[in-house]
This record gives C-alpha cells, sequence and structure tokens, in this order.
C-alpha cells in the first residue's frame, strides 16, 4: 500500500521531488507527534495563526492526514486517539494455558 500524503502517494523505494521556499520566505514552524515513541506524523502550524494542520505518517492514523486542529495540543490528542483505537484489545488479564492431561 503506498504512503499518503494530501497531495501525492509514494510507492516504496519511489523517492519524491522536494520543493524549498524561494529565498526570503518564511519556513512553516511545525512538531513532531508522536505517541509511546511512535512516529506518527507531524503538525504543522498554517498562516496567520490559523491552527494546525496534522500530517501523517504513520499508517495507522492516515485517516487523519490533513485534519486542522485549533491547537498543538488537541493536535496530539486526535493523533493518540486514533492510534490508540487502531489497537488490538488485549484481556484485562492473561490465563494461564490448562495443564496437559498426563
Amino acid at each position: 500500500m503506498p504512503h499518503c500524503t494530501k497531495n501525492r502517494h509514494f510507492r516504496a523505494g519511489e523517492t519524491g521531488r522536494i520543493a524549498f521556499p524561494a529565498l526570503g520566505e518564511a519556513m512553516h514552524t511545525s512538531k513532531v507527534i508522536e505517541v509511546d515513541g511512535i512516529f506518527l506524523g507531524a503538525a504543522v502550524m498554517l498562516p496567520q495563526a490559523q491552527g494546525w494542520r496534522f500530517v501523517a505518517a504513520d499508517q495507522r492514523v492516515v485517516p487523519l492526514d490533513g485534519t486542522v486542529a485549533e491547537t498543538i495540543e488537541d493536535t496530539r490528542r486526535l493523533a493518540k486517539r486514533a492510534y490508540q483505537a487502531s489497537m488490538p484489545a488485549f484481556p484485562a488479564t492473561l490465563s494461564k494455558p490448562a495443564a496437559p492431561s498426563l
């Protein structure tokens, strides 16, 4: 399955062309979004402080790619909730396997 970005899909081994801003243009502020040490993506500040756009880097949060939140904390919370929802549920207690009968 290709890695999704908002405007382009990349397949394994394929590289994309990176555009750099012209001299004099400001770079966007971005923050890493990770949960439990797993890099899920980045939050990019929109111009005129209109919020933070999430850029997904992990398959488990791709449905959030492009989502805009008011604050960086909201962006982190959304990514964490989506990540945790994608995890399989485990029973609260694990039972011991039955002893083999002789």
